[in-house]
């Protein structure tokens, strides 16, 4: 598994404190997106995952892909096309594993990867508190996974 934090967003936590500003409310809906691509093949492959977020809307979009590239850029039009914001950004993705966003009421938000839901949770929780988050909860989770029929 491989995982970039934050490296997507900035080479410092200063970069992240940036795109954290200005974050006063939370989305209101929690989801979980747990489906990847069918394919017909006894070995389809890799599977990469990517949650991108937009802090002025508090919104996130995500993707399951062939390729980290592939799904970082559609996670970011997926995030774009929710919110109509250009402030999105990928802020993890996960390879044949879990991913997870949680946000705080102070606005900080952390990310997280792991080989079952509960990792990538717990993970994003740690991450979010590692913030200075206050009140650190999930609001979204990912899958990325490829099934064979």
């Amino acid at each position: 598994m491989k995982i970039t934090k934050f490296q997507n967003v900035g080479k410092s936590a200063f970069t992240l404190v940036a795109l954290l500003c200005g974050m006063t409310t939370l989305p209101l809906q929690l989801s979980a997106e747990n489906v990847g691509f069918t394919t017909n093949s006894t070995n389809p492959g890799n599977a990469f995952g990517a949650i991108a977020y937009s802090p002025s809307t508090q919104m996130y979009g995500s993707s399951v892909q062939k390729s980290r590239q592939a799904a970082e850029a559609s996670a970011l039009r997926d995030c774009m096309a929710k919110t109509n914001s250009h402030d999105c950004r990928t802020l993890v993705w996960f390879e044949n594993s879990w991913g997870a966003l949680a946000i705080a009421n102070n606005g900080a938000v952390g990310t997280g990867w792991g080989s079952n839901e509960g990792k990538a949770k717990h993970s994003a929780i740690k991450m979010c508190s590692q913030y200075s988050g206050t009140n650190c909860r999930i609001i979204f989770t990912r899958r990325a996974v490829f099934y064979s029929l």
